[in-house]
């Protein structure tokens, strides 16, 4: 279906006032590296005040903006409709931040490409030095200033964006039928335990526990510590973690004597659901965040099967500090495809083991660390590094055959060997150990999609970004973009992978690759070439990454739709 446009509606607000609305969306930080994006803007917002709003077509903007001439292109209009999404995210990140004083807001609304403005629901009193209406607006579309950001706009695209601020714009993907939970860091208020350590191992807990349930979606931990110390309403919380429940609390008193108080908010009234205060000491924290869980689950009116039930309460380490280094090499593992990140998450993995030999976690770390060195193609030695692999997991499901990782490992070890099958199977039972965990999700999304179900990894890959929202440096938004491209859903694919870029995601040699390829599918040529000249250089030359590829699908017909594209864009720089 395409977009249409409507005519600009009769408002309160002059051009004066849209333009210095304009002016002050195109000189904000949120779109100073949008290029693209401005030049969008400023042209729909432009035609709208001058009343050809009616003119805003798609095939007119595929001209005026992105100078696509050939009607017959299906990708014309289509890619009119990527960057329109995006433009939207953009403008809602913004008005989220800075804009949110600005006294006329544009919209784009779905359905349409003319802009839509609107007063604001209430003006700052401290705004800045007043700007003359139009002056930002008159420097930045000065004779020639579009024409050098066009031609910078290649390379500053595929550029990695670190130095830019992580967006924290709620991912545009429809929720899940299972209820949403984000449960908030508690505030420590006891004037005590300068570290906090029981108000967060108490959220931590209560996490876990609720994570465990396969009938409900709960917000990664990683999502919500952002909101830690900021004064921001549960409704507001909700609406951009995109979870239907927030559960917020506090901790009182001296300890051993603590007084913990909880309330359960429902995002789409605002309404609180339930609150109730817990006069406990220290030492009960394990009752209390057992007692808590189930409180939640009581007010969402979920059924718990006997195994869930049991489940409450079980902690993979009593070892604290075993417990968070395991979690820092987590994050140092993650994105598996840069093997040094690998080899300093396999020394941390190490010192968990010495810490708590006990403790599964530091054994499936190790195991995992391996199996990506291996499936990755980055072992030096990938018949003792598979062998190595092998024998922690089996000691990690030997400790503990709940722990989730042990099996998403031994996944990647079949994978590795071409065992489809029995990779498929680990997968799935990780998936099941732990529903909630955005890792174990997204990888189940990319093996499903080794066995030919791209639909399923589609449908995981965004479970995995619903779940953890706000974490930059995953690699859910890659694989995602990935089994969108192999499905033939090119839109898709773009907008994924250039979500991952503008949020400062990771940026790997694979992921420039199938950026290229996408851009080269949206018949953005140019970009495809420059942005698969620089996946190049970032591919060391022993490394063969085809090989790689083709060896990670059952059916080769799917990464021939990828390397079969990077030869067209390379015949066509040669030609």
């Amino acid at each position: 279906m395409t977009e249409t446009s409507s005519k600009l509606q009769p408002g309160p607000h002059n051009s004066e006032q849209l333009l210095d609305a304009l002016a002050r969306v195109l000189a904000s930080n949120t779109f100073a590296e949008v290029f693209r994006l401005k030049k969008f803007l400023d042209y729909v917002v432009s035609e709208t005040v001058a009343g050809r709003g009616d003119r805003l077509k798609g095939f007119v903007i595929a001209c005026e903006v992105f100078g696509k001439e050939d009607p017959s292109d299906a990708q014309t209009t289509t890619v009119v409709r990527v960057e329109a999404g995006r433009l939207r995210r953009r403008l809602k990140d913004y008005y989220e931040s800075e804009g949110r004083n600005d006294p006329v807001r544009i919209s784009i609304p779905k359905g349409a490409y003319s802009a839509s403005f609107s007063s604001a629901a209430r003006e700052s009193t401290q705004h800045g030095p007043t700007r003359a209406p139009g002056t930002v607006r008159q420097l930045l579309l000065q004779p020639g200033t579009w024409v050098l950001l066009a031609a910078l706009l290649a390379l500053l695209s595929i550029v990695v964006l670190k130095y830019r601020p992580n967006s924290t714009t709620e991912p545009d993907i429809l929720h899940g039928s299972r209820p949403t939970i984000a449960v908030m860091p508690f505030e420590n208020m006891t004037g005590e335990d300068p570290d906090n350590s029981f108000a967060i191992g108490l959220t931590e807990d209560i996490v876990i526990d609720l994570g465990s349930l396969s009938t409900l979606d709960v917000i990664s931990i990683s999502s919500v510590l952002p909101y830690r110390g900021h004064a921001v309403s549960p409704r507001e919380i909700g609406l951009k973690l995109g979870a239907g429940y927030v559960l917020q609390g506090s901790v009182r008193g001296m300890p051993p004597n603590l007084r913990v108080t909880a309330r359960l908010h429902e995002t789409a009234t605002g309404r609180q659901l339930w609150a109730e205060r817990f006069d406990r000491q220290v030492a009960d924290e394990l009752a209390l965040q057992i007692e808590l869980a189930r409180k939640v689950v009581a007010s969402l009116s979920i059924n718990l099967q006997d195994e869930e039930v049991n489940a409450f309460g079980r902690r993979y380490t009593q070892n604290k500090e075993a417990w968070y280094l395991y979690k820092q090499a987590m994050n140092l593992a993650n994105p598996p495809s840069d093997p040094a990140r690998l080899k300093l998450a396999q020394q941390a993995f190490n010192q968990v083991i010495e810490m708590d030999p006990d403790f599964a976690g530091g054994f499936a770390g190790g195991a995992y660390t391996r199996a990506f060195m291996v499936f990755f193609r980055h072992s030096k030695a990938s018949f003792a590094d598979r062998q190595a692999a092998v024998e922690l997991a089996t000691r990690a499901r030997e400790i503990d055959p709940s722990f989730g990782l042990t099996f998403s490992a031994l996944s990647f070890i079949h994978l590795s060997e071409r065992k489809f099958d029995l990779a498929h199977k680990m997968s799935k039972q990780a998936n099941k150990i732990q529903p909630n965990d955005p890792y174990i999700t997204v990888y189940h999304g990319f093996i499903e999609a080794t066995i030919g179900n791209l639909e399923g990894g589609i449908e995981l890959a965004e479970r995995a970004l619903r779940l953890d929202p706000l974490s930059a440096r995953t690699p859910y938004l890659n694989i995602l973009g990935l089994l969108h491209f192999l499905a033939g859903n090119y839109p898709e694919a773009l907008d994924a992978l250039m979500r991952n870029q503008e949020r400062g995601g990771p940026l790997g040699p694979g992921t420039m690759q199938f950026l290229a390829v996408a851009y080269s599918k949206m018949g953005e040529v140019a970009r495809a070439e420059i942005t698969l000249k620089l996946a190049d250089t970032m591919t060391p030359e022993s490394y063969n990454w085809e090989a790689w590829f083709l060896s990670a699908f059952k059916n080769p017909a799917l990464p021939h739709k990828v390397l079969d594209e990077i030869e067209i864009i390379r015949e066509g720089t040669t030609m």
